[in-house]
């Protein structure tokens, strides 16, 4: 596979360049298929008009109940497109039809929007019924600010109301699979815990909306096998737009957050920027009892903590449209954040020999800022569709972690850390969109390079002075080099849609412990194949099959050397041999009217990697990373909206699925299997007179992953809502996890080692919040259409 991706790179200009001799053995029969931009559904009735450009010729037909039409006994030429439908926004195409021979489809593919989209005023009214959960073709999107439980509420919590989302050994999962981030449609850059404390601490009242895409195709990066895309409030409206926010809470402490947005727009240019603020102040604590069988040690412990953290988020952009042709963009966004963390840790070592107690005090003070930027050109090439577009990211990370223990034990030992770390990734991106008679063509390139960069220096006091802790101090630096190339295909042979599509990629990588003089480089070279086909039987019953490689990749904390000191008998440390996980993703689902779902997925998982535990020296245990040798994962699920009332809106989503993890355990193989279910039910009360009132509850049972098994949990939510001032104003008030059952409870029995632990996080708050919208109602018209297009449009009326 050395050679894989300069063969992708030569297919794909091959495939290009072979697209006027493809053409050229084509029947004169083009087909098509018109969708609905508010659903996805397909459009039945609608007119299609093919007008000739050079010879005058007219030929018209219509869309039938799938959407699908199609022309018969058309000359090789160029062609003015126009579809229209009653209650939809006309468009107009061109397309150029070459070559001689047989042709038995072209895949077209339309879109029809509402005509209350292009209106200039829009009724904000009308937008406020939109439901919070809605199904398109291959996405679920979450409307954010349609609920009543957004105000001192994260990204974090908003995702786990997804239908199918949950979180698994602190990771998000949709059906079980893994999940990529992004931000405004370009990588979050974040893994595991980062990514995690980044959500929490992202006010879900500065979301719009949040599209989840459960198949990705060949485009989407390979890490992770369901994207996830956060898309901030932007410059949507003409004028000067805006909206401001204050929440304000209490659990055991008071938190709130603050901010605002604003935008402006016109025809051609959009700017817009944000910042919001937030404080919290939370508690949490744990218990953990391990026991080795093979010598009878036994480790007890008992931890609080106090944490208070406060968030800055930032962001900026502008968007100008030079041309009908040309438009160009960037944005800019971060975060600046400090949190302190005071624990208490009790923690006693019982052996047949001999028993040890340990009272350890710590505190944490780090200080973390990650700017981000992005600049694009988008470029349409022609009137046919062709596309190219430039991206450019740059992403860093500064973290500033200072800590503080002191260990009062068999001795006393106080110790001192200084821990700055550095981020640093730089990404370029070239996506090509080209239209052909068999479909449509995507291909791309990216470029990306990440650095880390970790020097801790610890000091430890000895009669009362302070000298250099070796043992904790060293020196890691980490390269990690990425290529990857695409090329995907679209195309429809009557009621049968595909997506297919191959990746490939290839990942260098370089560890420098520089304080040891260990130097160690990998290479990983992959192709992800994914195949997307759907098959219409009729235009509200949808059957689709996917299959998609993809990879988890090991985030930079996970390959981090560094030793966390927890207690005198618990240490964390990283693997810097641990190697990505790979997975098969294979699903069939079922979709009636757009948003009944069902369906059965099975993942074959090859090198997990999983949390995994091994003792120490000192009659202790160290927690780290390994690869288990492989886990099969079925999964049956399925979504019902339902609408009891008028005023009643239910949506449920539930599965019910087999985990099987194996690892290699002292006598061999063992293997961690259990059946679990997964429950989740949004409801949606319209009270009148502008009130709103909504229920979220979440029931999960007990579930198998890793080495772990995991007790099941249930909570549930409930919030208020009241629009005034003609909905400028939305008054709200909710209370998250009301029976304050989240506990997260864990067994594991591996290598000789038995452990439980159980950790109850503060989950139960009260929350009163206000949004405050301003500014226009009017829409951004789009720039009008090429003057010679118009033309035509006029021709084809007379």
């Amino acid at each position: 596979m050395k050679y894989c991706l300069y063969k992708l790179l030569l297919v794909m200009i091959l495939v290009l360049l072979m697209d006027d001799s493809i053409s050229a053995q084509i029947n004169k029969k083009l087909m098509g298929k018109v969708y609905n931009e508010d659903n996805s559904l397909p459009v039945a009735g609608a007119t299609i008009n093919f007008f000739e450009l050079d010879g005058g010729r007219s030929y018209k037909t219509s869309s039938d109940t799938s959407g699908i039409f199609q022309i018969d006994d058309l000359n090789f030429a160029n062609y003015i497109i126009k579809i229209s439908c009653l209650g939809f926004v006309s468009i107009i195409d061109t397309i150029s039809l070459r070559g001689e021979g047989n042709f038995k489809n072209s895949g077209l593919h339309y879109t029809l929007k509402s005509d209350t989209k292009y209106l200039q005023v829009v009724d904000i009214e009308k937008q406020i019924d939109e439901k919070f959960i809605n199904f398109t073709k291959g996405k679920i999107i979450l409307n954010v600010q349609q609920s009543a439980l957004v105000s001192g509420n994260s990204a974090y919590d908003i995702l786990l109301r997804a239908p199918g989302v949950t979180e698994q050994n602190d990771k998000l999962t949709f059906r079980m699979k893994s999940i990529k981030v992004l931000i405004n449609g370009r990588p979050s850059n974040l893994t595991g815990a980062e990514l995690t404390n980044f959500l929490g601490g992202l006010p879900a009242s500065q979301l719009d909306k949040v599209e989840i895409i459960p198949h990705p195709s060949a485009k989407y990066d390979s890490d992770g096998g369901v994207v996830v895309n956060i898309i901030l409030k932007s410059n949507d409206r003409t004028g000067f737009n805006g909206s401001v926010n204050l929440a304000v809470g209490s659990g055991y402490h008071i938190r709130h957050n603050e901010g605002g947005n604003f935008s402006y727009g016109n025809k051609k240019i959009g700017v817009y920027g944000a910042y919001d603020y937030s404080y919290k102040k939370q508690y949490g604590n744990s218990t953990s009892r391990s026991k080795f069988n093979a010598n009878s040690l036994s480790i007890l412990q008992d931890s609080y903590e106090l944490g208070h953290r406060s968030v800055n988020n930032f962001r900026t952009g502008i968007d100008y449209e030079i041309n009908h042709k040309i438009k160009i963009g960037t944005q800019f966004r971060g975060t600046w954040n400090r949190g302190k963390v005071r624990t208490e840790n009790i923690a006693i070592s019982r052996s047949e020999a001999n028993e040890q107690k340990a009272f350890t005090q710590g505190l944490e003070d780090a200080k973390t800022i990650n700017p981000y930027f992005n600049g694009y050109l988008d470029l349409n090439l022609d009137s046919l569709g062709k596309k190219l577009i430039f991206n450019f990211d740059v992403y860093n990370q500064d973290r500033k972690l200072n800590e503080d223990i002191l260990v009062d034990g068999d001795t006393f030992n106080h110790i001192k850390g200084k821990q700055p770390s550095t981020v640093n990734t730089r990404s370029f991106n070239l996506d090509y969109t080209h239209p052909m008679v068999l479909g449509k063509l995507e291909a791309g390139i990216k470029i990306q390079n990440s650095a880390t960069k970790n020097i801790p220096i610890w000091e430890l006091e000895l009669n009362g002075n302070w000298i250099r802790d070796d043992a904790r101090t060293y020196d890691f630096l980490y390269n990690e080099n990425n290529f990857a190339a695409y090329l995907n295909w679209n195309s429809i042979f009557g009621p049968l849609e595909f997506n297919i599509g191959v990746r490939a990629e290839q990942m260098s990588i370089s560890n420098d412990l520089r304080s040891e003089h260990m130097k160690n480089k990998r290479k990983f070279s992959y192709l992800f194949p994914t195949v997307n086909l759907e098959y219409a039987i009729s235009s509200q019953n949808v059957l689709n099959f996917n299959y998609r490689k993809n990879l988890d990749k090991f985030g930079f904390q996970i390959v981090n050397p560094f030793k966390n000191y927890v207690n005198p008998y618990f240490t964390s440390v990283g693997n810097v041999n641990i190697e990505p996980q790979v997975n098969h993703d294979m699903e069939l689902t079922y979709t009636y009217r757009g948003s009944f779902v069902f369906g059965v997925s099975f993942t074959r998982t090859n090198d997990v990697i999983s949390p995994v535990y091994l003792p120490s020296e000192n009659s202790g245990l160290i927690s780290t990373y390994d690869n288990l040798p492989n886990a099969d994962l079925f999964y049956g699920f399925a979504n019902f909206p339902y609408q009891i009332a008028k005023w009643w809106d239910l949506n449920f989503s539930g599965g019910y699925g087999f985990y099987k993890f194996n690892a290699l355990d002292i006598s061999g193989i063992a293997s961690n299997k259990s059946w679990s279910y997964l429950a989740q039910l949004e409801s949606h009360l319209d009270l009148g007179h502008s009130w709103d009132f909504e229920i979220s509850a979440f029931s999960r049972g007990p579930y198998s992953s890793g080495i772990y098994r995991t007790k099941g949990i249930s909570t549930v939510s409930i919030g208020f809502k009241k629009a005034i001032l003609k909905n400028k104003l939305i008054l709200s008030a909710n209370a998250t996890d009301i029976f304050n059952s989240k506990i997260n409870t864990q067994t594991m029995d591996y290598r000789g080692l038995v452990m439980y632990t159980r950790n109850k996080p503060e989950s139960r708050f009260y929350t009163i919040g206000a949004v405050y919208n301003f500014g226009s109602k009017k829409y951004r018209k789009k720039m009008p259409q090429d003057d010679r297009v118009k033309e035509f449009e006029k021709r084809m009326y007379n």
